[in-house]
């Protein structure tokens, strides 16, 4: 069944590891836990990176979350486009404390193909894209940042978020 839309406002009851159709990327053993209706990291040293595990995705994707709190030092946010269930490969776009990219995570090994010094607070809206070749983020539907690659061409949805700061 191809799945033209997925929304998950993660309102149930707090859990660890985090319930719904959630799993951990290929290679990943740190799953992410729901705390009073939000998403968050489980360790101070790791990072989740969970990826949509129900139905069949487009290859032109496009996800996005609202910022509840500020990243603090060490944090990142992001989200994860055509994720491979086989090897750590992805489309990635994520805010930390100093700076936002578009990277490509191909086989563990990262590149950065756009990054910009401007931040998400909270309340903002982070947009992210993938169609054909084109990556597109936007900041509260404003275009953030865009850059072109054609090395990932399929995948599922998903998010990183971490490490909790303690």
């Amino acid at each position: 069944m191809l799945i033209t839309t997925v929304t998950d406002n993660f309102d149930r009851a707090d859990s660890n590891p985090m319930t719904g159709n959630w799993s951990p990327f290929f290679g990943t053993t740190n799953d992410g836990q729901i705390v009073t209706n939000k998403v968050r990291g489980t360790t101070i040293t790791g990072s989740s990176r969970l990826y949509y595990d129900a139905g069949t995705f487009s290859d032109n994707q496009f996800a996005q979350l609202t910022f509840t709190t500020y990243i603090a030092g060490g944090q990142i946010l992001g989200i994860a486009l055509r994720v491979s269930l086989t090897e750590v490969t992805y489309y990635l776009a994520r805010c930390n404390n100093t700076n936002t990219t578009i990277e490509r995570i191909l086989v563990g090994a990262l590149t950065t193909l756009a990054s910009t010094s401007t931040l998400f607070v909270a309340g903002d809206v982070m947009r992210f894209e993938v169609d054909g070749s084109s990556l597109t983020l936007y900041q509260n539907n404003s275009l953030l940042l865009s850059a072109s690659d054609t090395t990932i061409a399929s995948g599922r949805p998903g998010f990183r978020i971490g490490p909790v700061v303690a």
